[in-house]
């Protein structure tokens, strides 16, 4: 288990704000193999629920851009997301579709 993943088990939260989740980033860019930076971003995204805001944050940063899997992943994590407001005719699945768009402005194409 890296630093990331340890820091998320022992936060123990189902939300972050914006200090803890930069120090989440912070702990991924400092991990030095690539699979451990997947599973810590993997993980993230298991059990913490994140705010449209949150995933664009994460999309944004280094760590995220540098790494074709991340970014996959996140993708995946906010077309999910889009889905089950789609699913349940939520009145936030705009602001998910505006989160996709958002997305592909940020990340470079895979």
């Amino acid at each position: 288990m890296g630093a990331a993943s340890a820091y998320l088990r022992e936060l123990g939260k189902p939300r972050l704000d914006s200090t803890e989740l930069d120090r989440f980033l912070s702990c991924i860019a400092a991990e030095s193999e690539k699979d451990e930076r997947q599973a810590a971003l993997d993980h993230l995204l298991r059990i913490v629920d994140l705010t449209p805001d949150q995933v664009i944050h994460i999309a944004a940063s280094a760590p995220v851009r540098g790494a074709v899997g991340l970014q996959l992943a996140i993708s995946r994590y906010a077309r999910s997301k889009e889905f089950e407001a789609a699913q349940q005719s939520a009145p936030n699945e705009a602001t998910w579709k505006k989160v996709l768009l958002s997305l592909g402005a940020i990340l470079p194409p895979c």
